[in-house]
């Protein structure tokens, strides 16, 4: 059988024949948490693994999806980089999961704002991803800054969203998520019958 992701500790042992044991000292090994790096759109789909970016992502022109969370327990630290798409004729997700336990952080993601070159551009979008969290972020000029839907138990922490072409955060079906120290303008905020904060 195939380990589970996590920490394993081991120790060799032997004894000869009249009794007498020698064990080596525990160690310990990591079995997955591959770090990858990320310098263009792509899809995240290692199971408990950290991916890095190692530049900004501009496009123009860019439709679909940029960052695809497809794996549980993925973190995607943008260690400050951008992604950013300044024209489009349909539908852009800057960030898109589906997944639990995602992590995005350190990100600038900006993919358009309704402004007339996007009208569909979601900075950071949560389907049926739960227990995930959003740190030290700024999600900007989007047409919906952050969306969660049927997302529930999500932090959002140490986070800018500003200049939306129409709402900073849109929540539906999605309960008990947290906002920690977040700048976002509260009338741009939409929180849809059957969700809370």
């Amino acid at each position: 059988n195939l380990l589970d992701y996590g920490n394993y500790s081991y120790q060799a042992c032997a004894k000869d024949s009249s009794g007498r044991e020698n064990c080596t000292e525990k160690r310990v090994i990591r079995i997955g948490s591959v770090s990858t790096d990320v310098a263009d759109c792509m899809v995240l789909d290692k199971a408990n693994s950290v991916y890095s970016m190692t530049q900004d992502i501009v496009k123009s022109g860019f439709n679909g999806i940029c960052i695809n969370i497809s794996a549980q327990n993925v973190t995607l630290d943008c260690k400050g980089f951008s992604i950013y798409n300044s024209y489009s004729t349909a539908y852009v997700f800057g960030i898109y999961s589906n997944q639990r336990n995602t992590t995005i952080k350190n990100c600038q993601v900006s993919v358009g704002n309704g402004d007339g070159f996007n009208y569909f551009g979601y900075g950071v979008y949560f389907i049926n991803s739960n227990y995930s969290s959003i740190v030290n972020s700024t999600l900007y000029r989007n047409f919906y800054n952050l969306v969660l839907e049927s997302s529930s138990n999500n932090v959002l922490k140490d986070s800018n969203l500003s200049l939306s072409g129409f709402y900073d955060v849109n929540i539906f079906n999605s309960l008990n998520n947290t906002f920690v120290n977040c700048i976002y303008d509260i009338s741009q905020e939409i929180v849809n019958s059957g969700s809370s904060l």
